[in-house]
């Protein structure tokens, strides 16, 4: 059985305990933020390459915004980039949960390195 003494609630603050799995999730939202910069990159770079291409519009307008962000008007570089974002955010509360799970019930340090 498990002492109290050697559980992880007992061995101090929790920002001292916790402080390496608190910088993983910070690494988590840093690159989630960097997926998201990217994904609006792939979207204004398709933008700005298809709107200096000759338009099959018989108005003229061209190829807007709105299309290549949410209709057909994007590239395949579009759709990895939502994928991207899409697949992060989908994966995200599993890791997460597991990571503090496994800092609070088994180790921090173990939690930490298997996050990174």
């Amino acid at each position: 059985t498990l002492a109290l003494d050697d559980h992880t609630l007992a061995k101090g603050p929790f920002e001292k305990r916790f402080l390496p799995v608190v910088l993983t999730s910070c690494a988590w939202a840093a690159l989630y933020y960097v997926f998201l910069f990217g994904q609006s990159a792939c979207t204004f770079y398709t933008f700005m390459k298809k709107r200096g291409e000759k338009s099959e519009d018989p108005q003229g307008k061209g190829v807007s915004l709105y299309a290549v962000k949410y209709k057909a008007g994007g590239t395949k570089l579009n759709l990895c980039a939502n994928r991207t974002v899409g697949n992060y955010l989908e994966q995200s509360p599993p890791f997460l949960l597991a990571l503090w799970l496994c800092a609070y019930l088994i180790d921090v340090g173990t939690a930490a390195r298997a996050g990174w």
